[in-house]
C-alpha cells in the first residue's frame, strides 16, 4: 500500500494528526484552574467538549455525503489547527474557552467519523479492512505520546505556576501538527482530482 501515493499521504496525515487530539480534554481542566475557574467549571468544559465531539461526528459524517469524505477530513484538521492556533491561546474569559470547546471538540470528533469514509471512498470497500487496519495502526504513537509531549513542553515552560503564557508552547504543537496533518490530506486530494470544487 505505501507504493501508493494516496495511501501514504492519508496514512501520514491520519498519523500525524493523532498528535493533537487528545491535547486539549487533557489540558482544559488544568487550563481552567490557571484561569481562575473552579474545578466543576474545568469538568464541564471537558464534557461540552465531549458533547461536541458526538455532533462533530454526525455534522461531518453529513458534510461528508454533500462536498466528499476527504474535502471534509481536511476541513476538520483545518478546523482543529486554527482553534488551537488562533482561539485557544487568547481565551482567557469562559466566553471564547466555551467557543473553542464546541470548535475543537466538533473538529476533533469529524476526524475520527470522517477518516474510514475516506478510506473506502479512495480504496474501495473490499480493501477497507486492510487499509483501514494500517491506519489506525499509524495512531499508535499519536495516541501514546500526543498529550505527553504536550505535558512535557508545559513542563518545561514553567507548569502550571507560570500562568496561562506556559499553555501556548503546547498549543502552538498541537495546532502546527494538525495543520501539517492537513497538508498530508490536502496533497491526496489534489492527487486524486486537483479541481478545487470537485466532490472528493
Amino acid at each position: 500500500m505505501f507504493r501508493d501515493f494516496r495511501f501514504s499521504m492519508i496514512f501520514i496525515a491520519s498519523a500525524i494528526g493523532t498528535f493533537p487530539l487528545f491535547v486539549p480534554p487533557f489540558f482544559l481542566p488544568l487550563y481552567s484552574r490557571s484561569l481562575g475557574f473552579s474545578t466543576k467549571t474545568g469538568a464541564g468544559l471537558v464534557a461540552g467538549f465531549n458533547l461536541a465531539s458526538a455532533a462533530g461526528r454526525v455534522g461531518c459524517g453529513l458534510a461528508t455525503d454533500r462536498i466528499g469524505p476527504l474535502n471534509t477530513l481536511i476541513l476538520s484538521l483545518v478546523g482543529s489547527a486554527l482553534s488551537m492556533l488562533a482561539l485557544w491561546p487568547v481565551s482567557t474569559t469562559l466566553a471564547p474557552m466555551a467557543v473553542f470547546v464546541v470548535l475543537n471538540g466538533a473538529s476533533n470528533g469529524g476526524f475520527f467519523s470522517t477518516m474510514p469514509t475516506v478510506v473506502g471512498n479512495v480504496f474501495g470497500s473490499a480493501r477497507v479492512s486492510l487499509v483501514m487496519g494500517m491506519v489506525v495502526t499509524g495512531w499508535t504513537a499519536g495516541y501514546l505520546m500526543g498529550a505527553p509531549i504536550a505535558g512535557y513542553l508545559l513542563a518545561a515552560y514553567g507548569g502550571t505556576d507560570e500562568g496561562i503564557k506556559a499553555y501556548r508552547p503546547a498549543m502552538f504543537y498541537a495546532g502546527t501538527l494538525a495543520f501539517g496533518a492537513a497538508g498530508f490530506a490536502a496533497f491526496a486530494r489534489l492527487r486524486i482530482n486537483s479541481k478545487l470544487k470537485s466532490r472528493v
